[in-house]
């Protein structure tokens, strides 16, 4: 479970988390965002893949239409993959003020007294930034990644989608951090976690009165169409919300020390001399189901 800290007045004070997403894309990233914003008190935003600023705003949005104007959403770094995104028709008409820096992410996070949590839910390159730029910082980070994969892949010869969108970053991050825990797509690929247009969540979204259900009903639109564009099902897996939830301390996911080598193009393989980190070994996957529907459709 994530460690408390107590203010002046005695009250307990939760650690600060940190939660980097490639919103705008596969809709799982907003989903877990809606349960970020309702169960973290203490949270930062950063925008994973970042394409000119796109992200960030989106992001902003969403925080605003959510209630929780008050948190900091920091630019993360532009990889270049325009077209991972998949809102501009719902991005802001003014560009807004401007976003908080990598660099003032390392000052918010040598700041703290306790560890910070940090959930990564898409590409390592803002963690490989800060690790590289302030190495001291590892030892007082947390990190739950979504990605990786030991023995089952749908494409064996590449990364997962997290590592492999910056190999080179996710190399750096994952050699840098202390001990980092990796949520294994061996155990996030699989429809046991699948929404579809048909499931309750879209259908919750669809009707209700909420803005940022409507927002986020969007992105679950534009993520079923994109799907079949490209030939592929209308469906969506909650990889990232089981991985916020295994960073928070909920017992959905379960996980054993290993030893794991980071081949050139990001594959994870075991190795006996290879870095420590903890894996998944499995996952609860109605138990986390059922605990993501009833927090995202909370009334």
């Amino acid at each position: 479970m994530t460690s408390l800290l107590f203010d002046r007045r005695g009250r307990a004070r939760p650690p600060l988390v940190v939660f980097s997403t490639d919103a705008g894309y596969d809709v799982d990233d907003f989903v877990s965002l809606v349960i970020a914003a309702r169960l973290c008190e203490r949270l930062a935003v950063v925008s994973s893949d970042e394409t000119h600023r796109r992200r960030a705003r989106i992001l902003r949005s969403l925080l605003a239409l959510l209630g929780r104007p008050d948190v900091e959403v920091f630019e993360g770094v532009d990889l270049g993959g325009h077209r991972r995104f998949l809102l501009d028709h719902e991005l802001p008409t003014s560009p807004g003020a401007a976003f908080r820096q990598l660099g003032d992410l390392a000052k918010m996070i040598a700041a703290e007294h306790e560890p910070v949590i940090w959930v990564g839910q898409g590409a390592m390159s803002e963690l490989a930034y800060l690790l590289t730029a302030a190495p001291h910082l590892a030892h007082a980070i947390r990190v739950t990644q979504m990605g990786g994969w030991l023995d089952n892949y749908r494409d064996p010869t590449r990364a997962s989608h997290n590592l492999h969108i910056d190999q080179p970053a996710a190399g750096v991050a994952l050699r840098l951090a202390h001990r980092p825990r990796l949520v294994l797509s061996d155990h996030t690929n699989t429809d046991r976690l699948a929404a579809w247009p048909h499931s309750p969540m879209p259908h919750w979204l669809a009707t209700s009165s909420e803005p940022w259900a409507r927002l986020v009903g969007e992105n679950f639109t534009t993520w079923w169409f994109w799907q079949q564009k490209r030939g592929k099902p209308a469906r969506t897996r909650f990889h990232d919300p089981v991985t916020l939830l295994a960073a928070l301390g909920e017992p959905y996911v379960s996980f054993t020390p290993e030893r794991i080598r980071i081949l050139p193009d990001a594959r994870t393989v075991r190795d006996p001399d290879g870095i420590h980190a903890e894996v998944s070994t499995g996952i609860d996957h109605q138990a986390a189901m059922t605990r993501i529907h009833h927090i995202v459709c909370a009334a």
